[in-house]
């Protein structure tokens, strides 16, 4: 699989303009090193990703525009390597390291994280060589409890006010109070606590929910 997709990359820097001209530019990246709260965070000013980044995320666009990474729509020129039976390994156009990788499903679906673990690590199993091994070997030996500390540092969510998807549609809303063992967010709502995901949630702020 290695192999596989060092060709792909290859192959698609060399054919497709818009991938080889962007990759090109992450020469010109700037990086800066932050340390918060002990913990070391790189980041990225890429103007070259703004294509991808700035795009309209608001539900009538989303509606209006078609779906960049079902096979129908992907122009001619991107290919794609099968995986698992149900997903299709693209390159990014749009890049912000030296080997970016789209994983998404063939069919048109939700990308949620949350049933899909299993799948991830078999992937980073067989793709060794683009960086994935190390945590996620980890996180298969021994769970969520050694990113736990690290991962609640970071989450932005905590102690604010989120809204979350329903298991059976709908959405509901609360103060996200801490993250569990499974790295579910854990939020106080009216009628109790909730165990969620964080894919699942957003945070209402200055530019609306994100």
């Amino acid at each position: 699989m290695n192999q596989t997709i060092h060709h792909l990359l290859t192959g698609q820097l060399a054919s497709w303009e818009t991938a080889r001209n962007n990759y090109a530019a992450l020469s010109g990246v700037r990086v800066k090193e932050l340390n918060v709260n002990g913990i070391l965070y790189k980041v990225q000013f890429n103007p070259a990703r703004i294509v991808s980044s700035g795009a309209k995320v608001d539900a009538k666009s989303i509606l209006e525009r078609k779906c960049f990474l079902c096979p129908a729509n992907l122009p001619p020129v991107q290919k794609g390597i099968p995986f698992g039976g149900h997903y299709n390994i693209l390159v990014n156009p749009f890049p912000i390291f030296p080997r970016h990788l789209t994983v998404p499903e063939l069919a048109h679906t939700p990308q949620r994280i949350a049933t899909r673990f299993t799948d991830m690590l078999e992937l980073a199993e067989a793709l060794t060589d683009f960086g994935f091994d190390r945590p996620l070997y980890t996180f298969a030996r021994e769970g969520f409890a050694p990113f736990r500390d690290e991962y609640k540092a970071a989450c932005v969510n905590l102690g604010r006010h989120v809204t979350f998807d329903l298991p059976g549609g709908g959405t509901g809303s609360g103060t996200a109070i801490d993250v569990d063992a499974d790295g579910q967010l854990i939020v106080r709502t009216d009628s109790g606590e909730e165990h969620v995901f964080t894919g699942e949630v957003s945070v209402r702020g200055i530019y609306g929910s994100l």
